[in-house]
């Protein structure tokens, strides 16, 4: 099996900590059948295509998650040998992850492909290769790489990504508001948001506010609770 990228040397590349990313090297068609769109990304600075919700939703994920540094969308080219023929195949994204975070530290690029569990039951022969080739490429270069489905993307944490993401683009919190919830919490240890705003506020609308503020902290990172079960006003939060 022959695997290496193409035209490697002649693509653009882009700085990232220490290490060059690749551009994308595949534009998004155009076709009836798989929903495409755009989604704006902060982590990049640009604008990502997708091909299909599913994708569109992992992205939402890279974008929400603090370990994540940078990720690219199909990133490299890699050709293999299928029997007697030469292909080519394109992963969908290449992560990085951030090197100033100790539990992301550790975190090798990883290269992924998101495609539903019937495509990939259903063109497994075509599949095969491309993932072998994937896997032998990906190691080479000291990376790693995984097959995503709907079954390990739509769950519950991608529910509260969604909730939560437009939270976490407001980035700014009214001081006042963040030295009163992050106070009261520390006071009631574990806690949850319907506690804390009672404790916190008598005032109907000076609670919405401040529950306003609780999410974007929540987004932040910096009051933690468990997202990977549904998020609601009963759910335990804590001072991180």
């Amino acid at each position: 099996m022959q695997i290496n990228i193409i035209n490697d040397a002649n693509k653009p590349l882009i700085y990232h900590i220490m290490q060059d990313i690749p551009k994308p090297v595949r534009k998004i068609g155009t076709s009836h059948i798989s929903l495409r769109g755009v989604l704006p990304s902060e982590k990049n600075n640009t604008i990502n295509t997708f091909e299909s919700s599913l994708e569109r939703d992992y992205l939402k994920i890279l974008e929400f998650d603090n370990l994540v540094h940078e990720y690219v969308e199909q990133p490299i080219e890699i050709l293999y040998k299928d029997g007697e023929f030469e292909r080519r195949y394109t992963p969908d994204v290449l992560i990085y992850y951030r090197e100033d975070l100790k539990s992301s530290s550790e975190y090798s690029p990883l290269l992924v492909e998101v495609k539903y569990r019937n495509d990939i039951k259903e063109n497994w022969a075509e599949l095969k290769p491309k993932f072998k080739a994937a896997i032998s490429y990906a190691k080479q270069k000291g990376w790693r790489f995984k097959v995503l489905t709907e079954r390990e993307i739509r769950t519950t944490y991608l529910e509260n990504v969604k909730f939560l993401l437009p939270f976490k683009k407001k980035k700014i919190v009214d001081s006042n508001d963040s030295i009163l919830l992050l106070d009261w919490i520390k006071k009631l240890d574990i806690t949850t948001p319907d506690e804390i705003l009672a404790a916190a506020a008598r005032d109907r609308y000076k609670q919405a506010e401040l529950l306003y503020s609780l999410w974007i902290l929540v987004a932040l990172e910096m009051i933690g609770c468990d997202l990977f079960i549904p998020l609601t006003m009963k759910s335990e939060i804590w001072a991180k």
